[in-house]
């Protein structure tokens, strides 16, 4: 079993969430802007006529708009479901309402949701609340099971049928067969000459 540091965890349960929820909340943040930018139109479209005729240095521009959103649903409006900032922004300048105070401009202001935008509002916030709140489960589990589970084959066997978990584990380092150690090769005990009493024999028979 590979035990997995703290640090290792933290890297695995990151990549799992990043994984599952990057791409939609990217796809959310998109539809952000999308919305204020829409909201920006229509905030300008009384006066845009107006704003075409007057010199381009007595309009305030700033490359960021905003619109403020704080989302409750019908059935409990002291709720605040969602409470955010909407952005769009542009690579250079444009026309967009700015803040005022003593005759210089300030940071941009937070402006109202258009009504006709509402719906479509109402909509990308359910989506924002369910990715939300999906994610924040998800995590849950990642702790628990990470804090019961702390080596790689251990959480291998727990995600055996999640292959979208399984996915993000190390791979088990490779088990390197060992040979078997050879067998002990018996040498039988070498047979004592024949003529070895033979010459003991004379030997003795010498010496007399």
């Amino acid at each position: 079993m590979a035990k997995m540091g703290s640090y290792e965890i933290q890297k695995l349960k990151g990549n799992i969430l990043d994984g599952f929820y990057r791409k939609r909340e990217d796809d959310l943040k998109v539809r952000r802007a999308a919305i204020a930018k829409k909201n920006r139109e229509l905030q300008l479209a009384p006066i845009q006529y107006l704003l075409d005729q007057l010199p381009t240095d007595m309009i305030s521009h700033a490359d960021e708009y905003v619109v403020r959103i704080r989302y409750t649903r019908e059935e409990d409006k002291t709720n605040v479901l969602v409470d955010e900032k909407w952005d769009y922004k542009t690579d250079t300048p444009v026309i967009n309402p700015q803040k005022v105070s003593n005759s210089h401009y300030q940071n941009t202001p937070d402006n109202d949701l258009k009504e006709e935008l509402k719906e479509e509002a109402d909509k990308l916030c359910e989506d924002i609340i369910e990715l939300k709140t999906e994610k924040e489960e998800m995590s849950v589990y990642l702790n628990a099971t990470t804090s019961k589970y702390t080596g790689s084959l251990q959480l291998r066997k727990a995600w055996k049928n999640e292959p979208g978990l399984l996915k993000y584990l190390p791979a088990e380092p490779v088990k390197v067969s060992r040979p078997k150690p050879a067998k002990k090769v018996v040498v039988p005990d070498l047979e004592v000459p024949k003529f070895l009493k033979t010459r003991m024999t004379t030997n003795l028979l010498e010496d007399d």
